[in-house]
């Protein structure tokens, strides 16, 4: 009998909260809804549900969700035209970034 060793299972996940949020956004229905999970907790700390899946709405529910449990490390997402526009995208990098550095500021000086 040749047994094959069964595969030790890799877990990719942070160690500490807030230093991973992973988001998307699905249309199970005929709404859409984005969400964000911490990665080391699995906990969604913020989400949203509209009509229609675009930049404003996720800055939205990212900001709530600064609001209540602080500015993660990092975000992971894909590269959807929510998160990144394709037409002008250097330009809403810049602004994505200058949106999050300004709450990561607010948050760091005691402004929040």
């Amino acid at each position: 009998m040749n047994k094959k060793k069964r595969r030790k299972w890799v877990r990719y996940e942070r160690g500490y909260s807030v230093s991973l949020w992973q988001g998307d956004w699905k249309m199970p229905g005929e709404k859409w809804i984005i969400a964000f999970m911490d990665d080391a907790s699995r906990f969604i700390t913020c989400y949203g549900i509209f009509d229609n899946a675009t930049t404003e709405n996720t800055i939205k529910v990212l900001r709530e969700g600064f609001a209540e449990y602080g500015i993660p490390d990092e975000i992971l997402t894909d590269h959807g035209t929510q998160f990144v526009a394709a037409k002008n995208r250097e330009k809403s990098q810049a602004q994505v970034q200058g949106i999050l550095e300004g709450e990561w500021n607010k948050a760091h000086s005691g402004e929040s």
